[in-house]
């Protein structure tokens, strides 16, 4: 039973089931990445995108692959030599 203190503060409000799947599908990656599912098998293949291979069916974390995919070219570009004095 819960005490009133429970059932007013919403600090204690029973928190919702995920909406999402815990995994990822190569159809939605294709979708989000606006690639071949055939590019999308070599990315896992070459080990670009996070994922591990039980068997034949590959598994993919959504919270890894959201992580992977929000750092796409996020890194930071070669910076230019110093220019060399005249």
């Amino acid at each position: 039973m819960h005490s009133v203190t429970q059932m007013t503060n919403p600090l204690y409000e029973p928190i919702p089931a995920l909406r999402e799947p815990r995994t990822i599908n190569i159809q939605e990656i294709k979708q989000r990445l606006g690639v071949s599912e055939k590019m999308v098998y070599r990315m896992l293949n070459d080990e670009q995108i996070p994922a591990i291979k039980a068997g034949r069916k590959w598994l993919i974390s959504r919270i890894s692959y959201e992580r992977w995919e929000a750092n796409i070219g996020s890194t930071s570009p070669t910076p230019e030599p110093p220019a060399l004095p005249r």
